[in-house]
């Protein structure tokens, strides 16, 4: 692959060899100088032999004009796919695929946001998850371009079978501040009595958090509040294509992408959350019960935190099986993992086209879903020149009968 990139892959390697020890009492340096007081430590990585089989990938549709992030596949095999509006010029942020076409979804007025005569529509949609009960939730983060509109960002509820809308949910203002970035979540129905949400807020600002969300009442808080596990990891730099991720005003007006906690994965027993922030190369988990209690203390949930070693490079999204093997995306060498419960790690699939792999989607019938953003060549960080190339392409894969289940992603995501 590129040379930066073989640099960074290179420099994994070494790092493996070292928080390996981890197994042995050790844990990484991040942990020790930056969660040192919330943290426990668990397994490191230890990669998969080099003569692992990589995966092919399959096409699966594409987008001729607009970036592609969130995807979701249901039970059924319908395939939603979001569109957020990064650029103001974005038609419809949230799609179904048919007939090999992304069409809008649940129709186009929805999908028409304006703040002063559309003000209920789909602002921007990050992420969508479907709910055992027929319903297609959907995140709205509210941010269009790289401002949060106020009093935009929601989830929604939508009725698979009608296609009608059943429920919105309003984020208010004491969850949603003005840098906040709400990327990817998760959905547990056992608790309650309509089930919670959690949602990743990624501010690159690093006002980053949990949004825990009571999908009965709509009451919501902020969970972990810049704890040092949902927050970038200092003086962290994320390489792409041999470049450094930042985002470009001037020659003189450069910031790093310093992106915050972004992919969740539930495990199938609903008591553990798995969790990373993009720009770190630390992977975590917490106690999911404790997270999404109101009555306990932060500092009681951040107890319950674990770290569980080094992912391989800067991810944007994770997804997770029945068997606990959790799938992480690669977006700094266009690649994705698989790490194993026992802390081992195998590479699936390695793959030019994946240009900054963003969302992945689990299917039932045994593919891993994934969107090939190319985030990092829009013009955020080109000083407005748009690098990247059209059309924009959606990929699956077929994953070996041992790494396939009906679990659904907790991906998607932002």
């Amino acid at each position: 692959m590129r040379s930066l990139q073989k640099i960074s892959t290179a420099a994994f390697l070494l790092f493996a060899a070292t928080v390996s020890l981890t197994q042995f009492g050790q844990q990484p340096s991040f942990a020790q100088n930056a969660v040192k007081n919330t943290v426990t430590k668990s397994n490191a990585y230890s990669l998969s032999s080099p003569g692992a089989t990589l995966l092919p990938l399959e096409l699966v549709a594409t987008s001729d004009k607009y970036m592609p992030r969130g995807i979701f596949v249901t039970d059924d095999n319908r395939i939603f796919v979001c569109l957020p509006r990064h650029e103001d010029s974005v038609p419809y942020t949230l799609t179904e695929l048919k007939n090999g076409q992304l069409q809008p979804y649940p129709d186009l007025p929805i999908n028409q946001f304006d703040q002063t005569s559309n003000p209920h529509g789909f602002a921007s949609i990050m992420s969508t998850r479907a709910s055992n009960n027929g319903l297609l939730w959907v995140l709205d983060s509210g941010r269009v371009s790289r401002l949060q509109v106020p009093h935009t960002a929601k989830l929604v509820a939508i009725n698979l079978a009608t296609n009608n809308i059943e429920k919105v949910i309003p984020l208010g203002d004491d969850v949603i501040l003005k840098n906040t970035f709400l990327k990817d979540f998760c959905l547990d129905e056992s608790k309650g009595k309509s089930g919670f949400a959690v949602i990743a807020d990624s501010s690159p600002q690093g006002d980053n958090a949990f949004v825990v969300v009571d999908l009965e009442t709509g009451k919501a808080f902020r969970r972990l509040h810049k704890d040092p596990s949902v927050m970038s990891e200092p003086d962290f730099v994320i390489f792409a294509e041999g470049q450094m991720v930042r985002f470009r005003i001037s020659d003189t007006n450069k910031v790093d992408m310093l992106a915050g906690v972004s992919g969740l994965a539930l495990s199938s027993d609903k008591k553990t959350l798995f969790y990373s922030p993009m720009a770190s190369h630390s992977f975590y988990s917490v106690d999911f019960d404790k997270l999404c209690d109101a009555e306990i203390k932060d500092n009681e949930v951040a107890a319950t935190i674990k770290v569980l070693g080094s992912k391989v490079g800067a991810s944007d999204s994770v997804a997770i099986n029945d068997q606990g093997d959790i799938f992480i995306t690669d977006v700094e060498n266009d690649a994705i993992w698989k790490r194993s419960p026992n802390g081992g790690a195998t590479k699936v699939a390695a793959d030019e086209r994946l240009s900054w792999p963003d969302r992945l989607c689990l299917s039932k019938d045994g593919y891993l879903y994934v969107t090939a953003s190319q985030i990092h060549r829009s013009p955020w960080y080109h000083m407005n020149k748009d690098l990247r190339t059209r059309p924009f392409q959606i990929f699956r894969i077929k994953l070996k009968p041992t790494d396939q289940s009906s679990a659904k992603a907790a991906v998607s995501p932002q």
